[in-house]
């Protein structure tokens, strides 16, 4: 394909190049070869990608232990997730239901202002007798 372009790179020859942080592919690289440690741990502290990347990395190459303890990290991040969108939803549904409230008892403050009997409004508003005496 006339788009497409290929690179190679000799991991010996980039070790010797030392290329400096802020390059991307520098720093995919550095990742990649995992030869410096320290450098490895540079770059993730730089790179935010690489560093969620490290991660999957260690579950793919780690023993039973460390797979099983990135499950469990993976399953509480979704938990807590969706914990905090249930909790979204309800704030949404009460603010609805308060919402609702008030424009009823707008409708009611409004209804007694033009002479409309507590009764009537009580019936219309499904408030209480007691309700609309306080407005």
């Amino acid at each position: 394909n006339k788009y497409q372009k290929y690179y190679y790179i000799e991991l010996p020859k980039f070790r010797k190049e030392n290329l400096e942080i802020g390059n991307k592919v520098s720093e995919w690289l550095t990742f990649i070869d995992r030869e410096n440690r320290k450098r490895v741990e540079e770059v993730m502290e730089s790179n935010k990608l690489i560093k969620k990347e490290d991660k999957e990395y260690k579950y793919l190459v780690g023993d039973e232990r460390i797979r099983r303890l990135a499950e469990l990290e993976e399953r509480t991040r979704l938990e807590m997730s969706s914990a905090r969108l249930v909790g979204y939803n309800e704030g949404i549904k009460q603010g609805i239901k308060e919402g609702r409230r008030e424009g009823i008892v707008q409708v009611a403050k409004t209804m007694l202002s033009k002479g409309i009997s507590i009764e009537m409004i009580s019936k219309i508003t499904n408030l209480s007798y007691e309700e609309i005496k306080k407005l």
